[in-house]
């Protein structure tokens, strides 16, 4: 029993050693000192009243079996007695002293999750505050940038406010209107409006308010009172203000105009062109037809415009052209259309001249003769110099009785032009099915020679030449078009259509080189090596670039003497650039070709360049040789013509003689050289080798 307390007292004591304590729960703790403290140290069986009562006996109990003094033991006994009040004393203490702790760690945890909270705000609040920092530093640089964006910008920039005063404006605004920002600043928008604008004014700024943006050309005044036109842009701002944008479209807008009327008219006389010709006259032949009422298309050509051009120069044909347009404008009515479609050529829309074919026609002749005799005064076109003369030639004809093409009535009136011209010129003529079909003819007959040519249908005739003794001295080359399976073609029938359609080039070529290679054959002969060979040359042929080296390739090509030559003119060859022509004769006869000038006296001014132009010989034209014997008129041009002619060293022959009568009257007036009937026709080579007996192939 006494060991069972001593174990149990050391095991007691072991409960409160501080190995032990950290190993016990609080609990057990507890447990054991309400163990100790309801019955100590005394063993099973013993009550604790009975302990404490004897307190000296279980000291000598407790002295007697460990062998220690009986003080130190009544000591430890007392110790042991209290405590373990002590104990559950201190656990009660240190337990409270715990969850004190506890609840002030759980403080001090909850301090410092608010602290690092506190500390996690004050970062980003201080990030956020950087960022405010940078973006306000970027605001101001970019307002600062868009200032001068504005203040440098080149077309007028404004802000205006509810009242459409000026907020903000820009140097391009100040500069374009002539006020400075201090007096715009004072100013409303409105007051730049020219006085004709206002209204436009008010419907402007309705527009910008309704439709949050609106945009507009309109006049504005500078401040010198001058206007300029303004193409304006505005939109809406918060707060009821206004931004703008405003430039000066004046030089564009005139570089519009003018391009819309070079686009749709002349240059030179300020009529409509082609382009706004075709707009008229589809809109013409429209209401011409809605309406019932017939109108007139003409078509005009100045004769012999081409004379004046080439003998007084082009800017004097220019200032005939704009006379010639301002008569012909104060010829029509308002109403009608006067264009100019190029060179000397008008047309002219006539509207409205009655809802019959009668009437209208009747109605077109009268302006039509209107036209003409306004055209046919005399023109001052340079001082010091005489007024000029010149008349023209008209076709035309009706539309608005039933719908046609405008390619049709321009055809139309071109055919009745072609007519007009073909009957002597300074007349008019009225579009009909026969001037359509002659022209069909026309279209046909070119169309044949171009296969006669590539077919070579074409032969040369030649006429002889004599002297006053009535030696052959030379012949002149004839074109002749024989076909095949039909009668020879004269000349008379398809020159004309040659020249307009330009075949009239290739076909003086061929005649060109047929012509010398039939010199060449005379050459070598004894008989013909004399003979003198005259070719007709057109104007197209003669004004061609490279017709001076096609003669001279021709000469070196047939090896022949270019003295043997000679090229016949017309006048209205020579007159045409007359410096260019007279350029090139000299040059041909600088190797020896000799020049005739053919038909002479037909035309109107041929006397005043006959000094300055390079010829040998005159060929009197058949017209005044006809006649010659019971004409006086035609036997005093003759005499004139020869007495000119020896005055200024040049030979004649002339042509249609046909009668002894006819060749001794120019014998007896000096003309010495003599071409026609009465010598010989035109025949093939072959024929003309037989005819001439000093000549052979």
């Amino acid at each position: 029993m006494n060991v069972d307390i001593h174990t149990k007292v050391r095991k007691s004591l072991c409960l409160f050693t501080l190995l032990r304590w950290g190993r016990v729960k609080w609990s057990q703790l507890l447990f054991f000192g309400l163990f100790f403290a309801l019955f100590g140290p005394v063993s099973s069986g013993i009550s604790q009243a009975e302990s404490l009562a004897e307190p000296q006996k279980l000291a000598t109990l407790v002295s007697t079996a460990l062998g220690v003094e009986h003080s130190l033991v009544l000591f430890f006994l007392y110790a042991v007695i209290a405590l373990p009040l002590l104990l559950v004393f201190s656990i009660w203490w240190l337990l409270r002293l715990r969850k004190r702790a506890q609840r002030l760690e759980a403080v001090v945890i909850e301090a410092n999750l608010s602290r690092r909270e506190l500390l996690r705000k004050n970062d980003l609040l201080t990030i956020e505050f950087s960022r405010r920092e940078r973006l306000e530093r970027e605001l101001r640089a970019n307002e600062e940038r868009y200032r001068s964006y504005i203040e440098q910008a080149p077309i007028g920039i404004f802000v205006l406010r509810g009242n459409d005063e000026f907020a903000l404006l820009n140097s391009a605004l100040s500069q374009m209107t002539g006020y400075s920002k201090t007096e715009l600043s004072t100013m409303k928008l409105a007051e730049l409006f020219s006085s004709d604008t206002s209204k436009e004014s008010a419907t402007f700024f309705e527009n910008i308010h309704q439709q949050d943006s609106s945009e507009k050309e309109i006049t504005l005044r500078k401040k010198d009172g001058s206007v300029f036109i303004s193409y304006i842009h505005a939109i809406t701002l918060p707060g009821d203000s206004v931004m703008g944008f405003c430039m000066d479209i004046t030089e564009r807008k005139r570089a519009e105009e003018k391009i819309h009327h070079l686009a749709f008219f002349d240059a030179l006389t300020a009529l409509p062109n082609r382009r706004r010709l075709l707009d008229r006259l589809r809109q013409a032949t429209s209401n011409g037809v809605q309406e019932h009422n017939l109108g007139a298309l003409l078509m005009m050509d100045l004769d012999h415009f081409k004379n004046l051009n080439d003998t007084l120069g082009h800017d004097v044909g220019d200032r005939l052209l704009k006379q010639v347009g301002r008569r012909l404008m104060d010829c029509v009515r308002p109403d009608d259309t006067v264009s100019r479609v190029g060179g000397d050529e008008f047309v002219i829309i006539l509207e409205r001249l009655g809802k019959n074919v009668a009437a209208a026609t009747r109605r077109a002749d009268e302006l039509v003769k209107k036209i003409q005799s306004a055209v046919s005064q005399l023109y001052p076109l340079t001082p010091g110099r005489p007024d000029y003369y010149i008349t023209s030639s008209i076709g035309l004809t009706l539309f608005g009785d039933q719908d046609s093409s405008i390619d049709a009535l321009l055809k139309k009136a071109d055919v009745a032009l072609y007519e007009a011209k073909k009957r002597g010129r300074n007349t008019y003529r009225f579009f009909s099915p026969e001037m359509q079909a002659s022209i069909d003819d026309s279209t046909s007959l070119v169309d044949a020679l171009r296969r006669a040519l590539h077919n070579n249908e074409f032969t040369l005739y030649y006429q002889p030449q004599v002297n006053a003794v009535g030696r052959v001295v030379g012949a002149e080359a004839l074109l002749r078009w024989t076909p095949a399976n039909a009668d020879i073609i004269s000349p008379l029938t398809f020159i004309a259509a040659a020249e307009e359609s330009g075949l009239i080039v290739p076909i003086g070529d061929w005649v060109i080189v047929q012509g010398f290679r039939q010199l060449k054959r005379w050459q070598q002969y004894v008989e013909t090596k004399d003979l003198k060979l005259s070719i007709n040359v057109s104007a197209d042929q003669f004004h061609q670039a490279d017709f001076v080296a096609k003669i001279f390739n021709g000469i070196e090509q047939f090896d022949i003497d270019p003295t043997l030559i000679t090229l016949e003119l017309t006048e209205s060859v020579v007159l045409q650039r007359v410096d260019q022509a007279i350029e090139k004769m000299l040059e041909l006869k600088s190797r020896g070709i000799s020049f005739s000038l053919d038909d002479f006296g037909t035309g109107y001014s041929s006397l005043s360049y006959l000094k300055l132009l390079p010829l040998d010989q005159v060929k009197i034209d058949s017209s005044f040789v006809r006649d010659i014997s019971f004409d006086p008129d035609d036997a005093a041009i003759v005499r004139a013509i020869l007495a000119m002619s020896d005055s200024l060293g040049l030979s004649v022959i002339a042509e249609g003689v046909e009668t002894q009568v006819q060749r001794e009257f120019l014998f007896d007036h000096g003309c010495l050289h003599y071409q026609g009937y009465l010598f010989g026709r035109p025949v093939p080579i072959e024929n003309f080798s037989a005819h001439a007996s000093h000549a052979s192939k």
